[in-house]
């Protein structure tokens, strides 16, 4: 499976993630392969397909069965050295895409296993040129804002996350960004200053993952 693959991690993750292989078989190829561990491809890592692949799919109870699943795969790739601050073509980081899809168990494992997690959960995209206006300077935060997802905002305060700073591209706060998108899809604003508890969080507001990438 592995071979002179320069990819051959990323590759095994894709097949996991598509249940085409075992759990058991990717963590030996991570073992094996873990020099190959933050090649990128077309700004792809193994570790960024871990936690994107599938998770524009609108059925929330598969994405919830598919992440637990999956974590095992994360802490190895982890444990292996996968470097988390790695961008995608986008500007992303792993942290921000866990944020986007609302994937609480990822977004929890990559902040701690990070030595600096407080700027981590606070990592801003890189300024972005006149063209793409909205999407630099953006955290993980307005991530979780854009898809109007406000259980992982709140999780992600729990973090170390700012929700007040700091200001986009766009020029929104966190929590700015948050009651705006919460207002364009009807919620109701008393909803925006709720708070949740990790474990038995609120399905209302659970987010728009599979059209977050709107700014």
């Amino acid at each position: 499976m592995s071979g002179d693959n320069p990819y051959a991690i990323k590759d095994a993750v894709m097949q996991f993630c598509k249940g085409h292989s075992q759990l058991d078989q990717t963590l030996e190829l991570i073992r094996e392969q873990r020099h190959t561990i933050n090649n990128v491809i077309d700004g792809w890592t193994a570790l960024r397909e871990l936690i994107c692949n599938g998770m524009k799919d609108n059925d929330e109870m598969w994405r919830n069965d598919a992440e637990k699943k999956r974590l095992p795969v994360l802490q190895a790739l982890l444990d292996a050295g996968a470097d988390q601050t790695i961008v995608s073509n986008g500007g992303h980081m792993p942290i921000h895409d866990a944020a986007q899809f609302g994937r609480f168990l990822f977004a929890e494992a990559l902040v701690k296993h990070h030595a600096a997690p407080h700027n981590l959960i606070n990592a801003a995209t890189p300024l972005a040129n006149l063209k793409q206006t909205g999407t630099g300077n953006n955290t993980p935060m307005h991530f979780a804002a854009v898809a109007d997802n406000k259980a992982i905002f709140d999780f992600l305060i729990t973090l170390g996350g700012t929700p007040n700073e700091p200001r986009s591209q766009q020029g929104y706060t966190p929590m700015e960004k948050l009651q705006s998108e919460l207002r364009r899809a009807g919620v109701c604003s008393s909803t925006a200053s709720e708070t949740s508890t990790h474990g038995n969080w609120s399905t209302r507001g659970r987010g728009r993952s599979s059209n977050a990438e709107r700014w």
